[in-house]
Parts: C-alpha cells; structure tokens; sequence
C-alpha cells in the first residue's frame, strides 16, 4: 500500500532526460514501439553513454570513461546481449516510460511513435526548465492509469493540493495571530508528501498547525537535553504518521518516514523551479511565492487539487503532452490587467531604488492576449536586469565581499546542492571583481533571482561582457578524472561557440573548480599552447581557492583607496594564458599560476 506520493527519479536529473528524449528523437519518432525497437533503443542509450550496463569489461569501461572514445552500435549491443536479460524489451520499455508519463512521447493507435509538443518545447533553443515543468505538474495527478502501482484510493494534484495546503496553514496562523511563514521541511515532509486526498486538506493543515506549536513547546523546554527533545519530535512523527495513514506497524512508519526524507528536497526543488513556491527564512521555509500572488490566488479558486480521474491512458497522455492545455485561468485581460499592475508596483519601487527614469507601464495594458503575456513577459526580464544591477552595487562593499568568500570556502556547507552554490557565488565573485558592462549566468533563477539549477546542457554557466574584451566562465564540484571526462571538450566547445557568436571582441574562459585533474589541463594546455579546431583559446584554469585569492586581493585595493578594473584583469588573464609559451610543460604552467598572481597583485598594490 502506497502512503505518499513522490516525484519520479529521473526528474532528478533534467539534463539525462532531455539527452534521452534526443536520442528518441533521432531514432525513434516515426517507428512503430515494437520489442525489437524496445531493444534498439536500449542499445542507443547505452551508445551514446546515457547508460551504463553492470557486465562490461575493463576496457569496455575505459570507452566510457573517455570523451573522446566513441562506442559503436554493434559495441553496444555486444554489452546489451552480454547481459542476459530475462525480457530484453522490457529494458526499452522502461527507459522509454518516463518518457510517455511526463507527456514528451506518446504513441498513436498505430503504436507509431509520436513526439508532443510538450516534448518539442523541451528539446528546443529556447525552452524553460522552469515552465515546462509548471505545464506538467499543473496536470500530474493521482490517480491516474499511467501509475497503476499508486494506491487507488488516491485523488489529488500533488502541486496544486501543496498550494491550498501552504496556503490553508497560513490562513490557521492568522486565525491565531501567529507569523505567516508556509511550511518548515519537517512540515512539509511530513504532511506535504502524505497528502493522498484533497479533501483532507483542511484537516492537514490544522494537524500541521498543531505539530508547530508542539515543536515550539518541546524546544522550549529547558528541563530536556538536546537528545531528549529529538527522540521526543522524532516519536510525535511516527505518530503522526501513524494517524494520517492509519498504518499500525512501526517498521513500516520508521522505513515511511526514512523514504519521506529521501523524497522531500526533491518535491521541493521542483515545485520551487514552477517558481510558484519561495523559499524564505534562511531557507528552511517554504512559501507561496509572493510575486506570483495574482497567478496562485486564480489556481486556487479554479482548481481544487482533485485529480480529473481518467479513465483511459492515451487520453490521460495527450492530455498531459499538450503544453497549450489547459489554458491558463488568468490567460485574459482583467487578470493580466492585474498581473502587469503588481508587476509595475514592483518595478516602480525598483526604479525608484536606482533612481532610473520610471517606465509608463499604463502603456503596456493593452487588451489583445498574446501581446499582455509579452508584455508581462518583458516585465519579468526587466526586474530581473533592475536586480542584476543591485546584486552587482551590493558587492562593492567589503562586508559583501567577505560573504562571496566565506560562501566559496564554506561551498559544500552551504544550502543548495554545492554545484548550484558554485555557480551563485562565482556569478558573485564575477560581480565583484571589476567593471563588468554585464555579467549573465544562465543558471535558470526564481522571481527572487536566486538560482533554481545550473546552467543547462549546451550553454556556459556564465556569460560576461566588458568593454575591452569578453569572456564565459565555466564552473565543477568533478575533482577525479570525471572532470576531464564532464568538461574538457564541452568547455573548449563551448569557448569557440562564444566566440564565433561575439566575433566583434576576443574572449576567454575562465575555468573554476576545487582542484584541478591533470587531465584536464593537459587539455586546456592544448587548446591555449597550440590550438583547438584549428585557432588558439585563451583559457585560464583556477581553483576554487585561487578565486577566493583575486576577492582578497580587490579588498586590499578597496581598503587602499583602489579601482580593480576589467584591464586589470585583462592582463592577470594574458599572463596566464602567455605563460604556456615560457614554461616547459602544462604542469610547470599551472604551477605557475600563484606566482604570477603574486606578482600582479604587488604590481596594483604598488
């Protein structure tokens, strides 16, 4: 018996989904789902790398460990074979479900293979992680005849039902004069995921009430140590549980509330990427967002978090495959009227803040549909560039400074997954350091700016201009030889995709992570020494600790009364990069590297 609903495994990794989605793209659409096109694409993944059978051999293994060693289909499929599966297909079909489940595939009554316009939107240029997930998890419920696993006695839209629950507990804390927060983790793991059945949502939300004021009592209590008050909170959850599902065996609740665990920063990262949740009070609560407050409020006066309760599975997919559906509750006028209004309030006290001419938004509140969501559209794009600009007039103050380097030291303590942190901080540290005309990390971000994942496949993480010359700056938490494998040819790629794309200024890459693999900068040395698909790159390799070093460096100009300018950096970046032509080889080049650093900081010190 299921108790809770969760989010599927493979959301996880957005990235691995859209590669697999591409390879179904390629060879797939148009072929009829057979068992032998069930193998085929099993093949395929395993092919392109996209998965790794448990049986291969040492220098089977070596291929896939190495960038540049390609496997072949017939290599493939000797691996498949090599495993001896029971039901071969069914490995196919289990790849391609996640597919079909989240609408990106779906097949005809020919059992051809269709790509959905969901599916489109999601492998092209422009998409949003982001909203492609708000269209699905608008439509995701329970039950519904793609889980057939799932608990019958389920009804509920886990995303929509998470809103009116948020919502319901924070309508009880006004009822008793208590702060409006949302919802702790602990909260949210513990009623948030157990939500099978929307009209329990009233009564959730008054048990969830009720555990707060427990936890606060049992805080209080200064008669109990620390490890009596956890073992306390800890037997009131199984209790809880125990109430909300009616399950009476304490292996099961203590094996539920260990999966709760597993399963709730997940729920929590996704639903947050809709950019319909906020995260707030240093990042333990969780809340409606209040910048879409005009969208939530019409969500929850047109749906009630029930499930639509299909009956057939094709219909349940092409329903949930169609990104047009369901049209929008405040796809009209008055309701964009209202959208574009507590926008201009926003934007206005922006404005005011950087003392910039205001915009007459009354300009923008047109009546035709598809122009008000442009208009809206480009509302957002501009707080997020009035944003930009106070993040970047907040780090020249030495105190922000000091937090950018305490976060990079502390990166792997810090609330996010310590890849997104690295990203976020040295999108700071790119701030701070020099006169930027735009520094453009292309990690996704919520209406607070604040980074949701890393930058996606295909793209720098970050993206910056200046006047003299350009730049992209690549960042990993990968220290083993998997950092060669993960970023030596995309980075090098994606340096000579930036500059063919910007001819009009020469670039560099900045490249930043923990340690430095040798791997990887035999590379780098490469491209830089001699050349990558036929012209040099400047690329300049600096660990984690070396970014931390250039901070210190601007705080003691900044306390001597001194500009860091992008110049500045210009030549510490030329340096570098001209040292490969007086050093002997790539391990010479980067040891290097602090000496020179020495030497440029004593030269703007002087």
């Amino acid at each position: 018996m299921s108790y809770n609903w969760s989010i599927s495994t493979t959301l996880r990794s957005p990235n691995r989904m859209i590669e697999w989605l591409r390879v179904a793209q390629e060879y797939l659409i148009g072929c009829e789902w057979d068992n032998a096109k069930q193998i085929e694409y099993q093949i395929l993944l395993i092919q392109h790398k996209l998965y790794t059978p448990t049986n291969i051999t040492e220098a089977e293994k070596e291929k896939f460990d190495t960038f540049t060693e390609l496997i072949t289909f017939n290599e493939a499929k000797t691996m498949f074979l090599r495993q001896n599966y029971q039901d071969p297909a069914m490995r196919g079909r289990t790849s391609f479900s996640p597919l079909k489940k989240f609408g990106l595939l779906k097949l005809d009554s020919n059992n051809i293979i269709r790509m959905t316009s969901l599916g489109e939107y999601l492998l092209s240029e422009s998409y949003d992680f982001g909203y492609f997930l708000f269209r699905v998890f608008l439509k995701w419920e329970y039950k519904n005849p793609s889980e057939s696993r799932t608990n019958t006695n389920f009804n509920i839209n886990p995303f929509i039902a998470t809103l009116h629950l948020i919502n319901q507990v924070n309508l009880v804390a006004l009822e008793n004069n208590d702060v409006v927060k949302g919802v702790s983790k602990d909260e949210f793991m513990l009623f948030v995921q157990t939500l099978t059945n929307y009209e329990n949502i009233d009564f959730y939300a008054r048990e969830l009430y009720s555990y707060r004021n427990f936890v606060k009592a049992t805080d209080r209590d200064a008669s109990l140590s620390h490890q009596q008050k956890e073992d306390i909170k800890r037997s009131k959850k199984l209790a809880i549980l125990g109430l909300i599902t009616h399950e009476t065996d304490n292996e099961r609740l203590e094996r539920l509330l260990k999966n709760l665990k597993d399963y709730t920063d997940n729920t929590i990262r996704y639903f947050r990427a809709t950019r319909y949740l906020h995260i707030r009070g240093g990042g333990y609560y969780i809340d409606l967002e209040p910048r879409r407050r005009v969208e939530i409020d019409v969500l929850l006066d047109t749906y009630n978090g029930s499930s639509s309760m299909f009956e057939n599975e094709d219909d349940y997919i092409e329903y949930l495959a169609d990104i047009n559906l369901p049209v929008l509750p405040w796809e009209t006028t008055q309701e964009l009227h209202n959208i574009l209004d507590s926008l201009a309030e926003e934007l206005t006290e922006l404005e005011a803040k950087l003392s910039l001419t205001p915009t007459n938004f009354n300009a923008l509140k047109v009546d035709d549909i598809e122009e008000l969501k442009s208009n809206t559209q480009m509302l957002r794009d501009k707080r997020k560039h009035y944003l930009d600009i106070i993040m970047h007039n907040e780090l020249q103050d030495i105190s922000k400074i000091k937090e950018c380097i305490y976060s990079l030291e502390h990166i792997r303590e810090l609330e996010n997954k310590p890849s997104i942190e690295l990203e976020r901080w040295t999108t700071m540290a790119l701030n701070a350091l020099n006169d930027a005309l735009s520094i453009n990390p292309n990690y996704p971000v919520g209406d607070d700016n604040e980074p949701l994942f890393t930058a996606p496949a295909g793209k720098a993480d970050i993206e910056c201009f200046y006047s003299e010359f350009n730049s992209i700056c690549e960042v990993t938490m990968l220290v083993g030889r998997d950092q060669w494998y993960n970023e030596g040819q995309p980075v090098m790629r994606h340096l000579r995709e930036f500059e063919n794309k910007y001819r009009d200024n020469f670039a560099y890459c900045l490249f930043v992570a923990p340690r430095l693999h040798q791997d990887t900068v035999n590379t780098f040395w490469t491209s830089t020494k001699y050349e990558y698909e036929g012209e040099k790159q400047r690329i300049i390799p600096l660990t984690i600790t070396q970014l931390v070093e250039l901070l210190k460096i601007l705080i003691e100009l900044k306390q001597s009364g001194k500009r860091l300018l992008h110049s500045d950096m210009k030549n510490l970046f030329d340096t570098i990069v001209g040292a490969t032509n007086s050093v002997a080889n790539s391990r010479d080049w980067i040891a290097n590297i602090p000496s020179v650093m020495k030497s440029w900081k004593a030269e703007l010190l002087s």
